[in-house]
């Protein structure tokens, strides 16, 4: 039992290390602009490294409509292992397979928003016209001249200013798909029979 609670904290743990002076909540999704009746879905992976420098690999599948989002994290063989969902009326994280959840104060979904991160830096270098995961994006290297290893590698997609890579020195979000589709309600639903 204590192990698959290990795998819910660790997506939420997964999450925080993103956490930098400037991530967006989800819900909030800051800068990304998702068209009325539609919703996006990524499926990401995040490379982080352990306290011996060994590289830690996990996966994630999310989808959005700009208000709700909800985040799985799935295995190297695609088993779903963890799940969390941010919205209008709260904040919530379960396990999959006995469906036993729990109710946050705030959001285990961290979305990165260029905004906020552009606002953490002193400096800004654009190279429009790019292609990441099969989108056209635009490459950004944000940092301080202040301080030489402070530095940001990002991708952001032209259409929905979705981020679509996040590197830094200690770790590296990658999405390896991002695609726009019509909302589906059930997608973005928290299942039935949530154990709290």
């Amino acid at each position: 039992m204590k192990r698959k609670w290990r795998r819910v904290l660790s997506l939420a743990l997964s999450a925080a290390m993103l956490w930098l002076p400037a991530v967006c909540l989800a819900g909030a999704l800051g800068g990304m602009a998702i068209p009325r009746g539609m919703m996006i879905h990524a499926r990401q992976a995040l490379e982080r490294y352990d306290a011996s420098g060994e590289p830690m690999l996990s996966y994630f599948e999310l989808w959005s409509d700009g208000s709700r989002v909800l985040s799985r994290e799935v295995g190297a063989d695609g088993a779903l292992l963890a799940c969390a969902f941010s919205g209008p009326r709260g904040h919530i994280i379960w396990q999959p397979d006995t469906l036993k959840a729990s109710r946050l104060d705030a959001s285990a979904v961290f979305l990165p928003d260029y905004q906020a991160l552009k606002a953490a830096f002193g400096r800004e270098t654009a190279v429009p016209g790019q292609m990441y995961a099969g989108r056209a994006c635009t490459a950004v290297l944000l940092d301080d001249s202040d301080l030489d290893a402070d530095w940001l590698r990002v991708f952001v997609d032209d259409e929905t200013g979705f981020v679509l890579l996040c590197e830094a020195p200690l770790f590296c979000l990658r999405t390896a798909l991002l695609e726009t589709l019509p909302v589906d309600d059930a997608r973005l639903t928290p299942p039935d029979g949530l154990l709290y």
